[in-house]
C-alpha cells in the first residue's frame, strides 16, 4: 500500500526526532584522540533571500562529496 507523502514539509514532525538521534549518537562530537590525520571543511550556513533552486544546494553538494572522499585519499 503506497504511502501518502506530506503537500510541505512539516519541520516540527520530522526535526525532533533527527535532534534527538544526533545527540544520543553523538555525531557532532569529535574525538581529538583518533588515529589519522585530522580533516575539517568549512560550510557557509545558508542565505536564502529569493527563489529556491537547484543552484542553491550546489554550495552544499561540493563540501558533502568532498568529505566523502577526501578523508581516505589524503596525504600529509
Amino acid at each position: 500500500m503506497a504511502r501518502e507523502i506530506a503537500k510541505a514539509y512539516e519541520p516540527q514532525r520530522i526535526e525532533p526526532r533527527w535532534a534527538d538521534f544526533w545527540v544520543k549518537e553523538e555525531l557532532f562530537k569529535a574525538d581529538p584522540h583518533a588515529p589519522g590525520p585530522v580533516f575539517s571543511i568549512v560550510i557557509p550556513p545558508p542565505n536564502v533571500t529569493g527563489s529556491l533552486h537547484i543552484g542553491r544546494t550546489t554550495p552544499y553538494i561540493c563540501p558533502a562529496l568532498i568529505m566523502q572522499v577526501s578523508p581516505r585519499n589524503v596525504s600529509s
